[in-house]
């Protein structure tokens, strides 16, 4: 960078400000190498190894919903659960994967029996979880886009999910994926 003397500027303050240009520039460039592109995969879960990492995000789910409900058992660990259903046609279970890395899952089943009250059958999203360090990067709409499309398939009418009150991180995903309130659940206790 050549410099050249402005008007009411020393040779001195023209060398600062080309040092706090370059600071400035390695920061930004510090910066874009931090928010490294991933090549996100969202695939079915189809084997036992990958429902066994998707139990482990549904733990840490459960205990992160320990904020907003203290009756949630602060050791509680899933154990089985996805390895049991993951091959069942009511229901989907999709992985987010970075790196053959799983970062995030979704559950979604049936809900409603067409035998029942309702006119059409219902789907339920019954987990959805992403870890800490890869939020914020569309990987939960990505999920939730093919949660719809999965239940688009399969000609059901409603896709739902529950959210516990104050959620609003959760919330918020849900309103910007057209997600609207349809009802609310009250509860009589204490222990919340």
């Amino acid at each position: 960078m050549v410099l050249k003397k402005n008007k009411g500027r020393s040779w001195n303050e023209e060398r600062k400000i080309k040092l706090i240009i370059e600071r400035k520039v390695g920061e930004i460039q510090n910066i874009k190498n931090e928010r490294r592109i991933y090549m996100i995969n969202i695939e079915k879960v189809n084997c036992i190894e990958d429902a066994k990492i998707c139990d482990e995000l549904l733990t840490k789910l459960i205990q992160s919903e320990r904020k907003f409900n203290k009756n949630i058992k602060s050791n509680y660990i899933v154990k089985g659960f996805f390895e049991k259903i993951y091959n069942n046609d009511n229901n989907v279970i999709f992985c987010a994967k970075i790196d053959k890395v799983i970062v995030g899952y979704i559950y979604c089943r049936f809900d409603s029996d067409c035998n029942g009250p309702m006119l059409h059958q219902e789907a339920l999203i019954d987990g959805l979880y992403v870890k800490n360090e890869y939020r914020r990067r569309g990987i939960a709409s990505n999920l939730i886009a093919h949660a719809k499309k999965w239940v688009k398939d399969k000609n059901i009418k409603n896709l739902y999910i529950n959210v516990l009150e104050g959620n609003m991180e959760a919330m918020n995903l849900y309103y910007k994926n057209g997600f609207k309130n349809f009802e609310k659940k009250l509860k009589l206790g204490g222990g919340v």
